[in-house]
C-alpha cells in the first residue's frame, strides 16, 4: 500500500504542495480544485530516508466526504479509504522496534511513515 506521491516535475511544479495535488491527481484521479491543502509535515529526514531509502515530504488534506477515486491503471492496482477515527485508534496499530509502524484497521496493512 502506497499513498499518491512522486517526483517533483521540475519546470512544472513550483512548490511541493503543487506536486502532490498533480500526483494525487494523476494517481487517483481527484481534481485539485476540489482539495483543501491542511499543510506540510515536516519529520526527521534521517530517519525518513533509514526507512524508505528517498525522502518524503507528507501533504497533508482534505478531500471531503468522497468515495470517487478514480485510479490510474498504469499506476495504481486498487485504491481505497479508510475512515480518519480508525488511524487514530491506538489498538489498530502495531509498533516494531528498527520497522515502520503497521495500521491494521483497512481492508490492507498499512505501513511506512
Amino acid at each position: 500500500v502506497c499513498l499518491p506521491g512522486g517526483m517533483v516535475a521540475q519546470g512544472d511544479d513550483k512548490s511541493i504542495v503543487q506536486t502532490c495535488l498533480r500526483e494525487m491527481e494523476e494517481e487517483i484521479g481527484v481534481n485539485s480544485s476540489s482539495v483543501n491543502v491542511l499543510g506540510v509535515l515536516r519529520c526527521n529526514w534521517g530517519e525518513v530516508h533509514h526507512l524508505v531509502g528517498v525522502a518524503v515530504t507528507p501533504v497533508v488534506c482534505f478531500l471531503g466526504e468522497t468515495n470517487q477515486l478514480d485510479p490510474n491503471p498504469d499506476e495504481v492496482a486498487e485504491a481505497f479509504t479508510v475512515p480518519l477515527e480508525l488511524f487514530l485508534d491506538r489498538d489498530r496499530w502495531v509498533h516494531k522496534q528498527h520497522y515502520a509502524p503497521i495500521f491494521t484497521a483497512g481492508p490492507h496493512l498499512i505501513w511506512g511513515l
